[in-house]
């Protein structure tokens, strides 16, 4: 069955599906093997050849010794950057992918008159939160030729067929933000307004949007092995299913939801990136050129509906989506003062708040806006890459209360994606290194409205995803609240704060 429709000028647009729904139809679904195939020649060729696979994951960033350039060592993050960067590197590998595609004698010529790149909904309400096993088997499905496709470096329970937690992949408040970019400590969905920043470069607002935290960190630590690193992580080619997925949510978030892109006359819109097409030769785009898939780029996804999110259980919360953006300076009101440890273990830390001062009380006669912020997060031992991901609390019961819902007190989900780039978190406030932030104000109106906020002890919970069991939190206690110890990689944590805007 085909897989193009026509654009409005006559041009073929190509329909990225979901590699569940592929599979589901057909284990090693043409398309899926068809992907396989190319990726072994990519990986073939020369590491200089801009078409080979090492190149373009050195696009995304450069290992130790490999001095980055105009083209490679170039992925935004941290920046209302993030989603057009990614989406023209992502259109380009497919291109590039596609001619392997058209070009290879094991090839079906419907299969290379429809390929595209396939996504990865794990998200829920998606086919499947697992890898499908043309991704978990070691050969093709001969039996003896070696399968790219597979990467035994990933963690144990992804290629054991286990699901991702749920606390990993939830989008409902990545796509709850109304505006695309909004300065700190917010970042709106798409991230704060900067410059051109790989990682640090812009220290004078970079935070991360909503949906670069959580699914697509999350997700980056939790499949582990290549993917926990930004100089690797495109050298497992689930890495562009996952991005393809992100890429979705942006186009649920803009056409499903209505929600407004920035100006394309803005910095936003005008800042051109330089990749390579399939021929090697030197393409650039902006993001002004790439808000209409269907139109600019050919390609549009089979599926961009947004599933209801869960059940609230705070009682006279606003929800985060109703809340407009504050146009107020943010206004530090509490914070821990010493650095704290997390080892993969649970971990509380308290510390007092104080009323705020300043605009950022209330605005219009409107509830002020909470934010918690995490920031200054760098590895205790320099160089190392996440290996666990955090659920956020803020008041968590004591375990023994078995009535309280942890949904009730859940802020977020702590993402350590990027943290070998993470630098000094001695800086006030502290800029360097991974920060993240979550908004709070449903929790913190709801704890008010009970009487059981204490000012003096405001006390954030982080607890590690349960991995294993497809469960990963999903709002049950024994999942979230999580005593399981693990190894893992020590991080240091400069500060957690308190905000109101």
């Amino acid at each position: 069955m085909s897989q193009t429709t026509e654009a409005p000028g006559g041009a073929a647009v190509r329909v990225r599906r979901d590699i569940w729904e592929l599979e589901k139809a057909r284990y090693w679904h043409p398309i899926t093997r068809a992907y396989a195939l190319a990726v072994a020649e990519l990986q073939k060729r020369v590491d200089s050849d801009p078409t080979s696979w090492i190149y373009q994951a050195h696009i995304h960033d450069t290992p130790d010794g490999t001095q980055p350039d105009v083209f490679r060592g170039q992925c935004q993050h941290m920046s209302w950057f993030f989603l057009p960067w990614h989406r023209l590197y992502l259109y380009w590998f497919e291109r590039i992918v596609r001619r392997c595609v058209e070009e290879h004698p094991d090839v079906d010529d419907e299969t290379k008159a429809n390929w595209a790149l396939p996504y990865w909904n794990y998200s829920p309400g998606g086919v499947r939160a697992t890898l499908p096993e043309s991704f978990r088997v070691p050969t093709m499905p001969d039996g003896t030729t070696r399968n790219p496709l597979f990467v035994e470096e990933r963690n144990q329970y992804i290629n054991d067929g286990f699901e991702l937690p749920t606390l990993a992949i939830r989008i409902d408040r990545a796509l709850a933000p109304t505006t695309f970019s909004a300065a700190s400590p917010d970042g709106g969905f798409g991230g704060a307004p900067t410059g051109w920043n790989h990682f640090d470069q812009d220290l004078s607002n970079n935070e991360a949007g909503s949906l670069e935290q959580v699914p697509h960190g999350a997700v980056h630590v939790e499949v582990g092995g290549f993917m926990a690193g930004f100089d690797t992580a495109p050298l497992d080619p689930v890495f562009w299913l996952h991005h393809a997925n992100i890429d979705r949510l942006w186009e649920s978030w803009r056409r499903t939801l209505g929600r407004p892109d920035p100006a394309p006359a803005s910095p936003w819109g005008a800042t051109a990136f330089a990749f390579h097409d399939e021929y090697g030769k030197v393409v650039a785009g902006s993001a002004a050129e790439v808000g209409d898939t269907e139109a600019n780029l050919g390609y549009r996804y089979s599926n961009i509906a947004v599933p209801a999110p869960p059940a609230r259980t705070r009682r006279g919360a606003m929800p985060p989506e109703a809340r407009e953006p504050a146009d107020t300076p943010a206004e530090l009101i509490g914070a821990t003062e010493d650095t704290i440890e997390l080892a993969g273990g649970r971990q509380d830390v308290s510390f007092p708040v104080v009323s705020p001062s300043g605009p950022a009380a209330a605005r219009d006669g409107t509830p002020a806006r909470v934010f918690l912020t995490v920031e200054g997060i760098e590895a205790v031992e320099a160089g190392r890459k996440p290996d666990v991901t955090y659920a956020v609390y803020v008041n968590l019961p004591d375990d023994d209360d078995v009535d309280a819902d942890p949904e009730s007190f859940y802020a977020g989900t702590l993402d350590l994606f990027g943290l070998e780039r993470a630098g000094s978190a001695r800086t006030d406030p502290p800029r360097h290194g991974l920060r993240r932030s979550f908004d709070i104000t449903d929790i913190v109106e709801s704890l008010r409205e009970e009487g059981r906020w204490d000012p003096d002890a405001v006390t954030v919970s982080f607890r590690p995803l349960r991995r294993g069991g497809g469960g990963g939190g999903g709002g049950e206690r024994r999942d979230v609240a999580d005593t399981e110890e693990r190894a893992a990689t020590p991080v240091r944590v400069g500060r957690v704060g308190v905000y109101v805007q």
